[in-house]
């Protein structure tokens, strides 16, 4: 039996959102199983998926703040990321080194995954049996092999123009037997539209709806149904367990260099950065050089700001535990993105990493670090007007 401190799915992404390594963790120990065999059906090899398994699990750390329950649940989130890395990296290789058969049955792992996946599964694997065997065959080809109308009517020899419907029509049976529904009508303009996404074939309008959809952002109740039942066919293979050094490696880098990560939207947004500058700032915090020593608790280093934040000044300040933030120049305004560690605030009660908290002009409260921890904290400080 897996440990989950955090109970559900949401309250570990929330937690993962605030710079908790815990958080994700206790994501990966749920679905690193599914989305690691997800990975070699769609690579064919160990290695090469436990690469995209880590790779996948770093871009959910940076982006555990974008997730919105509006959208898609966190299993398929998660699974959308996957397929998108790993079929990237299987374009980007001569050809596949195993090819898993179409009749491949799923492997039910029991405590070793999330609550519900081996009934799932299970589920899955029945409703997908009943589909038209031309038709399962084309739907796999577009999720695991990410190939487009044409190559796959060249692969199950069948006429171009029936690709497309013939997958919408299989997310269609899908959505329905999901939803305990009969499927005797057409497919939708839903279903079209993620058969679509599968095939990489998509105009303009519907490539921006669906990355509205997929960045788990608003949609109809129809999409986000639509959308669970094509990643539904991840439950169609077999779950399998990466070696521990994958686990270990990402403790590594969620509790390394990469540890501010969660905050790389916030802190983009605050200082007007585009994600790789941002990026880097995060990720150099541990660099010796550039700080300068503000008094004995405190240190800062000064930070690029963008276009719309160029009447105001940045910093990175780090200040030891049990100490304070500098005291504020009396005439400036000043916004604190905590990033780590805990401050009390001026009024009372803690303020903890992700927390933002405005200092007006005038306020020289100086924010005493709480805990065995130092804090870092992200201060933009700007003038004030004449």
């Amino acid at each position: 039996m897996i440990s989950r401190p955090y109970g559900d799915d949401e309250a570990a992404l929330a937690a993962a959102s605030r710079g908790e390594s815990a958080g994700l963790l206790q994501l990966f120990d749920s679905y690193a199983p599914l989305l690691f065999g997800v990975g070699q059906r769609i690579l064919g090899d160990r290695g090469l998926a436990e690469e995209v398994l880590h790779d996948v699990f770093l871009e959910i750390w940076a982006r555990a703040g974008d997730y919105r329950p509006t959208g898609a649940t966190i299993r398929v989130w998660l699974l959308v990321h996957l397929r998108a890395r790993a079929l990237d990296r299987l374009r980007a290789r001569v050809g596949k080194m195993v090819s898993l058969e179409d009749t491949q049955l799923a492997m039910v792992v029991g405590d070793d995954e999330a609550p519900g996946l081996g009934r799932a599964r299970e589920q899955i694997q029945r409703i997908v049996d009943l589909l038209p065997p031309k038709q399962r065959n084309m739907l796999q080809l577009a999720y695991f092999e990410g190939l487009t109308s044409a190559q796959i009517a060249d692969r199950v020899k069948v006429p171009l123009t029936r690709v497309a419907s013939e997958i919408a029509a299989a997310v269609h049976s899908i959505r329905a037997a999901l939803a305990d529904e009969a499927s005797d009508a057409a497919p939708t303009v839903t279903d079209n539209l993620m058969a679509g996404y599968l095939l990489g074939e998509l105009f303009e309008d519907e490539r921006r709806r669906v990355d509205t959809i997929l960045a788990a952002a608003a949609a109809t109740p129809d999409e986000s149904a639509a959308l669970a039942a094509v990643h539904s066919v991840a439950l169609y293979t077999l779950a399998n367990r990466p070696t521990p050094r994958v686990r270990e490696n990402l403790l590594a880098s969620l509790t390394g260099r990469r540890r501010l990560l969660p905050f790389r939207g916030r802190v983009a947004a605050l200082l007007d950065l585009d994600e790789e500058m941002t990026t880097t700032v995060l990720t150099t915090v541990d660099h010796r050089v550039g700080w300068t020593e503000e008094d004995p608790d405190a240190r800062s280093r000064a930070i690029v700001v963008g276009p719309q934040r160029r009447d105001a000044t940045a910093r990175i300040v780090r200040v030891r535990a049990g100490g304070v933030l500098p005291r504020p120049l009396p005439a400036t305004s000043a916004q604190l993105l905590v990033l780590a560690g805990r401050l009390r605030r001026d009024g009372g009660g803690e303020a903890a990493p992700g927390e933002l908290l405005e200092r007006p002009v005038g306020n020289r409260y100086r924010h005493e670090v709480l805990g065995q921890d130092e804090a870092i904290v992200l201060i933009l400080t700007a003038e004030a007007a004449n």
